[in-house]
């Protein structure tokens, strides 16, 4: 089966990166293995089953995106990609991770909403960024094997018994975990949760999503906040805080996961956006239906498909049949004034 898959302006060999989500896709097309120089590959949203030997045609994959599908068992070609760093496997069906996963070059598997009854952990020797919430594992056990672990997320588990080697624990930058479960008996897993509360502040981190094309919006945003922040403690973040040197795609990425509250910039441009839609939108997603993350879309123009995305169930600020756009300058500043307020309530 092919998909039609028109790119302006680049042949098949400039392609580095394609997003087929959404498109009710039982298989994946074979034209994809075409694109050989191909480094991010999204597929979710499919009801996509199997994964072809072909995917091994893609040897520059670093990151594929296969969340939402049908998939009950994983092919062992996936893991002979040579530089695939990233597997997100989000809601599919699997029941066990194959022994050739352990010896992969992945460093980051995103498999929360699976059917996993059991994890290999005396083999995670590269694994830095591991998430396992909402599976069937009853015994979680890890060594200082784990020596490149920094993100555990384990929440959702009818967890019996769990250990986390000291070690370990005081390398962990963060940890998701049922805490109350583990008061009485579960001394060992409480323990390393604590330990990673404590490099939190406790203060809320607000985190802004939007488009380049509408900068100028969030600099009026931040106008606001930094008002705001003279009488609240809170820590707010958006791209612009990126330096040079940085790796941005971790640091976006921590800062995701870190937000407690999320300020979503809602235009055409950010609806358009491959990296919003694919990167950004479906972490905080996850952390708004699992962690309780607060989700405000801001709409700042106009935009036709908001509608059919699933940030629309959320309440946004303002009316969207008026954007900012379309209001006065003091209208502007009224309606934002007003999203301060609502953000005031929930950082007290």
């Amino acid at each position: 089966m092919d998909y039609p898959i028109e790119i302006t302006g680049k042949t098949i060999k400039q392609v580095t990166k394609l997003n087929l989500s959404n498109l009710g896709l039982t298989e994946i097309p074979e034209n994809i293995f075409l694109y050989t120089n191909l480094t991010k590959l999204t597929l979710s949203g499919n009801q996509i089953r199997n994964i072809p030997k072909d995917i091994l045609k893609l040897r520059k994959l670093k990151t594929i995106d296969l969340s939402k599908n049908e998939i009950k068992t994983l092919q062992s070609a996936l893991f002979k990609l040579p530089n695939l760093r990233t597997l997100n496997l989000y809601c599919n069906n699997i029941t066990a991770l194959p022994k050739q996963f352990y010896d992969s070059s992945i460093t980051c598997l995103i498999a929360g909403h699976n059917r996993l009854t059991a994890v290999d952990f005396k083999k995670l020797h590269n694994i830095e960024s591991l998430d396992l919430t909402y599976n069937q594992l009853t015994s979680i056990h890890i060594g200082a094997e784990a020596k490149e672990l920094k993100v555990l997320r384990i929440k959702g588990n009818p967890l019996e018994n769990c250990s986390i080697d000291q070690a370990v624990r005081n390398q962990l930058s963060y940890i998701d975990v049922d805490i109350n479960k583990y008061i009485n008996n579960k001394l060992s897993i409480m323990k390393a949760a604590e330990s990673i509360v404590k490099k939190d502040t406790g203060i809320h981190h607000i985190f802004i999503s939007y488009s380049h094309d509408d900068a100028k919006w969030l600099e009026k945003l931040k106008k606001h906040l930094k008002g705001l922040k003279n009488y609240y403690d809170f820590d707010e973040w958006d791209d612009q805080r990126l330096k040079a040197s940085d790796e941005w795609e971790k640091e976006i990425s921590e800062a995701l996961e870190r937000s407690t509250i999320a300020i979503c910039l809602v235009s055409a441009s950010f609806m358009a956006s491959d990296y919003i839609m694919g990167n950004e939108l479906p972490p905080l997603f996850n952390k708004a239906n699992h962690n309780g993350t607060k989700i405000i879309p801001l709409m700042v123009s106009a935009c036709g498909v908001f509608e059919d995305c699933w940030l629309s169930k959320y309440q946004a600020a303002g009316s969207p049949q008026k954007t900012l756009s379309e209001c006065t300058d003091a209208e502007v500043e009224r309606r934002l004034a007003n999203l301060t307020i609502a953000l005031k309530e929930l950082i007290k």
